[in-house]
């Protein structure tokens, strides 16, 4: 019997060719799978916290010395945080295109390490430039470019600290044109909520801006006459949740945990509330969702990006 070397060979190295590629396929990341795009505008930041320890009082003042560890974090914060808890809570299933402030504010916490307790925030400004202004027609193009390639903009959400980067001008103009195209809107804002949110989808703010802006504007049933849902957070309490168009009021219960630190829980409030309302288009659930996410986030020492896995267990 005469053996064919060649073929052999041929074959065994054919076998071990599409063996690889098996194995490369196997080992390979999951394919990232991007089912909405949201349009993120708004004040950037910078959160820093620096820990040290407190063993003594200023023997020149009464106040505490300060002895800086080695221990600092640093993330984004404010629009960035919110940037970053869409994506976690998400899990990356959400694509961001974000308009923001190029020239950030450096927040700095100083934290006592042994009690967590915030001693004294700095806030450093840098000088504004024209770029730190939101650019309508760069807004405008982004918003027609997308919805022309059929890859609409699923939501609008607008991180807005009142830093001077949107003026009230701004906000009617994103309103407008996202009526124009059918596009939700969320607004966290630092602004007196009046006349210029009118058109709102959601607008979520806390109660003490809430109880600003109740004092210089007309109320009905003790809330403001613009915003389609109107949102308050209460912190531990949850939040308060009035319709406009149909005037009912509900209270979404809070979640009683040990709280570590409260910076950028609002952010992870507005950004869990945007994730599955676009996954559900139910109001009251994406709100219990946002509760649960808050809770998570104070948990934790610094701004943190919440985990879907750590509230869905």
């Amino acid at each position: 019997m005469v053996v064919n070397l060649t073929q052999h060979f041929d074959i065994v190295n054919t076998f071990f060719f599409f063996l690889s590629i098996f194995f490369r396929f196997c080992a390979a990341p999951p394919i990232l799978i991007v089912i909405m795009k949201v349009l993120l505008i708004g004040d950037e930041c910078i959160d820093k916290f620096v820990y040290g320890n407190v063993d003594r009082i200023n023997p020149e003042s009464p106040t505490p010395i300060f002895d800086e560890t080695n221990e600092i974090i640093v993330n984004k914060g404010m629009a960035g945080n919110v940037l970053g808890n869409i994506n976690s809570l998400s899990e990356n299933k959400i694509e961001i295109i974000s308009m923001v402030n190029d020239n950030r504010v450096c927040k700095t916490r100083y934290v006592d390490k042994r009690s967590g307790q915030i001693l004294l925030r700095v806030d450093s400004k840098p000088c504004r430039s024209d770029s730190d202004s939101f650019n309508f027609d760069k807004f405008c193009n982004i918003v027609e470019n997308q919805n022309n390639e059929n890859n609409e903009i699923s939501a609008i959400v607008v991180a807005d600290y009142n830093k001077g980067f949107l003026s009230c001008e701004n906000i009617e103009q994103i309103i407008s044109i996202a009526k124009k195209y059918n596009i939700p809107t969320f607004f966290d804002t630092k602004k007196t909520i009046d006349k210029t949110f009118y058109g709102a989808d959601f607008i979520k703010i806390n109660q003490k801006e809430h109880l600003e802006s109740s004092r210089s504007l007309n109320m009905k049933n003790g809330y403001p006459l613009y915003g389609e849902n109107y949102i308050i957070t209460l912190g531990k309490d949850g939040c308060i949740w009035y319709n406009h168009t149909d005037g009912t009021v509900e209270n979404i219960a809070g979640h009683n945990v040990e709280v570590s630190c409260v910076s950028g829980a609002g952010d992870t409030v507005m950004a869990a509330l945007v994730v599955k309302y676009l996954e559900t288009k139910k109001i009251k659930e994406s709100l219990n969702f946002a509760m649960l996410a808050a809770s998570e986030a104070v948990k934790h020492r610094n701004v943190v990006s919440v985990a879907r896995h750590s509230i869905e267990k």
